[in-house]
């Protein structure tokens, strides 16, 4: 079992530092420093309401608006009013008697501001749920936080509630509660309950901010603790199945007075350890059955879980083969459910049939096939049979834990006289960036012979309920891939160049070239790099913008395509933000769109001196060059000093400085460990001091490719 968890506490602030800068991208566009969001305080706001939020951060200075992703939903800055000037101090005067006379130094301007005031507006009609929320400053658009839309009535607490003898009133329920947990702290609240009623505790502190850079195990770790008057304890959850958000569900006995606690399971605490917590007669949904519906069909689903107005639901999906739906549910009083993913099917589907645990019983199955199955009691392990051909490569692939189940599968493969063959415990699916235990099993098999297999499914820790359902595909390998578009820079001037990254996630085997085609820009946006080579994961490439470009806010699209198995495949990308968790792992969440403020010029930009070379040809173990072109703005009267944005190991670019009174250098790369026809796109930056600031400023991407040296 892999879990993405630190394996030490003692990890030096260097480490730190390094993680905060990681996880917002290096090399701003021209200098350019991109604000960053830290938390937003609160982070939701109930439907039908204007509510007042604080952005917290850096560089949030010159702050121009505020993109809050979806319908219905908009933002406004509300500026300070001006503090009045204070009234001079006579006495002050008579202090400085004797003083040299002089004009006072005057102090530089804050130009990092860490606070910004905005006013959310949310219309009655706008669907609950989270959104994307940015920040767009004159220097560049913010990195992605999380705003919740709901439907409950909205708290903030109120210190001190820190203890069961001094809690806070929650009110009329359902209402969700506001807070921040700093050191060692505690959050109190008080509730009244009716007998026979089932209420639920659901905490939002993950899915507010789901990694830390700089902590361990790389979030705010929320428990619940629920007391009765007295401040008895009654109950107590850390998290939900895998999920470290935690939700308590309790049915009261008796009627009366309650208490509800909530606090960080370490004692830590800091500012942006931002709660909601949903209190209430609300419906959530547990678990779905089954995990997954064939594409253009109706299913009837049966959803359970607590105070759910129905027991079974037709459903049909709105999503492709392969592709995730969602199933929620509305309760009488409007209140919507959470929601839970089904995995929409495009091959034959079936229902496990026991008795089936037994390698000499298997459930006999004809491919390619989905069997939707539950490990239902201690122990229980399902084996299913196919025919297979000699050379015949098959794919097993156990869907649970991507699906919400708590099921931590493990496949194995027997033959028919019941030898073992192969198994998979975990399988890593870069395709759900949010799961830090992947308890899913994936493999691919390669029949030995003709004849009949066993595959057989069980939990590695013998759990067991009906909430463990898991989700079989057995097929021959479909090679395909998913594509993720992230940002480098977050910010581009007219004329200037920014960095973007593509990531492909390959499946069942592809590993073939992927052209990338951008839209949704203006015309004259020129694109380099824009390719990721066989086997390759992910590539870095540039835009550079038309000097003439006048609009204030862009959102690239990008799209990839591939041949697989003689057919052209599209595949649209999702955007992405690279984070860190815990000083070391990283993570690319999906989020609902990709924006880029265009900035005005500052300092330079560089070119290509040679633009319409496609590739820059390196001898194996030998030397090239490349010419760089240099712009300067009035500002930008310094030496520039051209490096390699993080080139890999075995590449190595020589600086090549740029004196004030020239427009032209030139950088050598030398190759000394990579195999003829390996390619990469190299990033060459250019670098200007300025005082203590570095400014930077990055040149068209440099397609280079290994050759044979030539004969001397």
């Amino acid at each position: 079992m892999s879990i993405n968890r630190a394996s030490t506490w003692a990890v030096g602030a260097a480490l730190c530092i390094a993680g905060a800068l990681l996880s917002q991208g290096a090399y701003a566009d021209e200098g350019a420093a991109d604000p960053h969001i830290a938390f937003t305080y609160p982070a939701g706001g109930k439907a039908g309401t204007t509510v007042q939020i604080t952005v917290h951060g850096q560089n949030l200075d010159g702050a121009q608006t505020v993109s809050i992703s979806g319908r219905h939903v908009s933002a406004r800055i509300i500026a300070d009013k001006p503090k009045p000037k204070p009234k001079p101090d006579p006495k002050a005067k008579s202090k400085n008697k004797g003083k040299a006379k002089g004009k006072a130094k005057p102090s530089a301007p804050d130009t990092s501001a860490t606070q910004l005031k905005i006013a959310v507006t949310i219309d009655k009609d706008a669907t609950p749920g989270q959104r994307d929320l940015h920040v767009i400053t004159h220097d560049g658009v913010s990195n992605r936080y999380r705003f919740f839309v709901d439907q409950l009535r909205e708290v903030r607490e109120a210190e001190p509630n820190s203890k069961p003898d001094n809690p806070q009133a929650l009110g009329p329920l359902p209402a969700v509660a506001n807070g921040q947990i700093f050191g060692g702290d505690k959050d109190v609240f008080r509730f009244r309950a009716a007998a026979g009623q089932t209420l639920v505790f659901q905490a939002q502190a993950r899915a507010i901010l789901p990694y830390l850079a700089d902590a361990v195990p790389g979030w705010f770790q929320a428990n619940l603790t629920l007391y009765d008057a007295g401040g008895k304890p009654i109950a107590y959850v850390d998290d939900f199945r895998h999920h470290p958000d935690p939700v308590l569900i309790h049915t009261f006995k008796a009627g009366g007075e309650y208490l509800i606690e909530i606090t960080d399971a370490l004692s830590r605490g800091r500012n942006d350890f931002v709660y909601r917590l949903r209190v209430g007669e609300l419906p959530f949904i547990t678990h779905v059955t089954p995990l997954g519906v064939p594409a253009g069909q109706t299913t009837r689903l049966r959803v359970s879980g607590a105070n759910l107005p129905i027991k079974t639901l037709d459903f049909t999906p709105d999503a492709e083969p392969g592709r995730l739906d969602s199933v929620r549910v509305t309760a009488a009083n409007g209140i919507v459910s959470n929601a839970l993913p089904l995995h929409v099917g495009g091959i034959p589907e079936q229902r496990e049939r026991e008795p089936n645990n037994l390698n000499r019983e298997p459930e006999v199955v004809k491919l390619p096939v989905i069997v939707n199955g539950t490990i239902g009691s201690p122990n229980d392990a399902d084996c299913f049979a196919f025919d297979a051909r000699k050379g015949q490569k098959i794919v097993i692939d156990a869907l649970a834990r991507r699906l919400d189940s708590p099921l931590d599968a493990v496949v194995e493969v027997f033959d028919a006289r019941g030898k073992y063959l192969t198994k998979n415990d975990d399988h890593v699916d870069p395709a759900f960036p949010l799961i830090t235990h992947h308890a899913d099993s994936q493999l691919i098999h390669s029949v030995p012979r003709d004849g009949r297999y066993v595959v057989r499914i069980r939990d590695t820790q013998s759990a067991s309920g009906d909430a463990y359902q898991y989700r079989l595909v057995i097929s021959e390998p479909k090679p395909d891939f998913e594509l993720r578009l992230m940002p480098i820079n977050r910010s581009i001037a007219p004329g200037g160049t920014a960095v973007l990254s593509a990531e492909v996630i390959r499946k069942h085997g592809f590993d073939g070239p992927v052209r990338l085609y951008l839209s949704g820009l203006p015309d004259g946006f020129a694109s380099r790099g824009a390719a990721v080579p066989a086997k390759e994961k992910v590539v870095r490439f540039t835009i550079t913008a038309p000097p003439e470009l006048t609009d204030k806010l862009l959102a690239p699209k990008l799209s990839g395509a591939a041949t697989i198995d003689g057919k052209s495949v599209v595949r649209e990308a999702r955007p992405a933000q690279e984070v860190m968790q815990a000083f070391i792992y990283k993570h690319r969440p999906c989020m609902e769109q990709l924006l880029m403020a265009v900035v005005p010029p500052k300092h330079f930009t560089l070119s290509l001196v040679e633009p319409d070379e496609k590739v820059v040809e390196v001898p194996r173990g030998g030397e090239a060059k490349v010419s760089i072109k240099v712009h300067r703005l009035a500002d930008g009267k310094r030496n520039i000093r051209v490096v390699a944005l993080e080139p890999p190991k075995g590449l190595y670019v020589r600086p090549g400085p740029i004196p004030v009174d020239k427009d032209m250098g030139t950088v050598t790369i030398r190759s000394t460990k990579f195999p003829v026809g390996y390619t990469y796109n190299l990033i060459l930056v250019g670098e200007m001091r300025i005082g203590k600031q570095t400014i930077t400023a990055p040149a068209p991407a440099i397609t280079i490719q290994i050759v044979e040296p030539k004969p001397a």
